[in-house]
This record gives structure tokens, sequence and C-alpha cells, in this order.
């Protein structure tokens, strides 16, 4: 909804003033796209906080209407879209290390990648947080 207001050194002319519930909306908008961007870079935790801060704001523009503006509402599902998709990253990467631990095929392949890649074998990297990889603690 749209508030018009008058202006002195307008000379009666209306104009467009934006409420504070526009620019959450806008600012709301700009955060939520900041958030597809971060989960492009990196998937896992950072996505979720300026997506969780986008919701937020599209929820509070909203006011005492009964609707959110379209701003808003895109906001938000472009929000909830960034958790979900970075959920279900997080989600395969989890499902992927187990699967990868319990097979000593893959697992041996994986050691060879990560020594070529970085000098020291999953198994290695593990030991030192404490973690063993055929004992279920992972």
């Amino acid at each position: 909804m749209k508030v018009y207001r008058q202006y002195p050194e307008q000379n009666g002319n209306t104009a467009y003033a934006p409420t504070s519930g526009d620019r959450l909306a806008r600012t709301a908008m700009y955060i939520a796209c900041l958030s597809v961007f971060t989960m492009l870079l990196s998937p896992v935790l950072i996505p979720y906080i300026p997506a969780a801060i986008a919701i937020t704001m599209a929820v509070i523009s909203r006011g005492k209407s009964d609707k959110m503006s379209k701003r808003a509402r895109a906001a938000f599902i472009i929000g909830l879209t960034a958790i979900v998709v970075s959920t279900a990253i997080l989600a395969v990467m989890i499902v992927t290390l187990i699967d990868i631990l319990h097979d000593p095929a893959r697992l041996q392949e994986f050691n060879n990648l990560m020594y070529q890649m970085y000098g020291i074998t999953l198994e290695e990297f593990l030991e030192q947080y404490g973690l063993h990889t055929f004992t279920g603690v992972i």
C-alpha cells in the first residue's frame, strides 16, 4: 500500500514517500539475495544467518497489515529457499561422509586423494580431533 504525503515545498504535488514497512521489505529483499549469494559460496553455515534475518525483516515489515507486500513476500520465499537448499546440501555432505567412512574401498580412495591434495589422510585428520574412523564415534 503506497502512502502519499504532501510536502509544502512541492507546491501541492503529491509524492510517494516510502513507509518504514517498505524500507524493511526492501532491506529484507537485499539480505535474502545476500543469503543466496553466500549459499553459492559456502553452503554449510553462512547462509543461515542472512536468510533468518531476511525472513524476520519480511515478517516485521508487514506491520499491522493483513498481508505482506510483494517485495516482503519475495524476500520471505527467497530466505526460506536458501535455508532449505543449504540444509539439503549439508545433509548430503554428512550422508556422503558417513558412507565413505563405512566403505573400506572408498575410504582408501578418499585417503589417497586427501594425501595428494593436503599431505594428510582422513584418518590422521580425524585423529587430531580425537575421532576414529572405524569405531562409529562419528
